[in-house]
């Protein structure tokens, strides 16, 4: 069981980030960019259109297939 218990301590915990990065690798490093390789310009992702909320009469159609716009 000693062993056992010994074993188990070096089995981390559930989603713990192992990989730890230090230096110019790190985040925050102002240097980073000069590191790591940048993307080719074709893999590089045009900004995506912001997603708008829907209004509420928009809610109402969708859920209840209740038009509020409608003449009664």
């Amino acid at each position: 069981m000693e062993f056992m218990g010994r074993l188990a301590a070096l089995v981390p915990k559930p989603r713990v980030n192992l990989t730890r990065f230090h230096g110019v690798f790190s985040p925050n490093s102002k240097l980073r960019e000069y590191v790591v390789p940048q993307k080719p310009v074709e893999e590089q992702e045009s900004p995506k259109p912001k997603a708008y909320s829907m209004t509420w009469a928009q809610r109402l159609k969708r859920v209840f297939a209740i038009d509020p716009n409608a003449a009664r």
